[in-house]
């Protein structure tokens, strides 16, 4: 049987969409591996206390989009995560302290998440929106525990060197997703500002 139009669509569709599941995963499990070093390194127990919570939900939240990427996909695959994540979390192991390590991840990595999340949740079937859905309301939940420690740790001073690093942790997640960014659009699979 001949594939028709609409289904070369649909499955072109799907790749795009379990391509960025795939990418959501890859940066959940650099996010894990992150935490297991944060959290040999910090002194400060409430910090750890937190950070050992959120490592849970770190690996649930890359179990649940590994099995999402793999149910999706017609030929279970592996893409090794981008040079730019590499890059990123070489980046923030160099930083040395719980201050600017919650900035980074939190403002920073975890906010990206949560807007990527944002963008699938509207194009894809119910059962994986709510997947996205639990996840995003973990990372709000884990984004404000962040802004909580950074209200009592950020001085004004500090304030300008974590705005500048979190733009440019920004800078390398925009860069990274920029082709899965592109194939979403292309197979109209995120709304656009038009349908916003």
């Amino acid at each position: 049987m001949r594939p028709t139009l609409s289904n070369l669509e649909t499955t072109d569709r799907t790749l795009v969409i379990t391509d960025a599941l795939d990418h959501l995963s890859q940066t959940k499990l650099r996010g894990v591996s992150y935490l297991e070093r944060w959290l040999k390194q910090t002194k400060d127990v409430e910090i750890r206390v937190g950070l050992e919570t959120q490592l849970i939900d770190e690996r649930r939240h890359a179990r649940l989009l590994a099995e999402e990427t793999k149910r999706l996909s017609s030929v279970a695959f592996t893409r090794h995560s981008p040079p730019a994540l590499g890059g990123l979390y070489r980046e923030i192991d160099a930083l040395e302290t719980d201050l600017h390590r919650l900035c980074v991840f939190h403002r920073g990595v975890k906010a990206f998440t949560l807007n990527r999340c944002g963008h699938l949740i509207p194009v894809v079937e119910t059962g994986l929106s709510r997947t996205l859905e639990q996840i995003s309301r973990e990372e709000e939940r884990h984004i404000r525990w962040a802004d909580i420690r950074l209200a009592r740790l950020l001085t004004h001073d500090e304030m300008r060197s974590c705005n500048l690093l979190m733009s440019r942790i920004w800078a390398v997640l925009e860069a990274s997703w920029e082709r899965t960014c592109r194939d979403l659009a292309r197979t109209n699979a995120v709304p656009t500002a038009a349908s916003s």
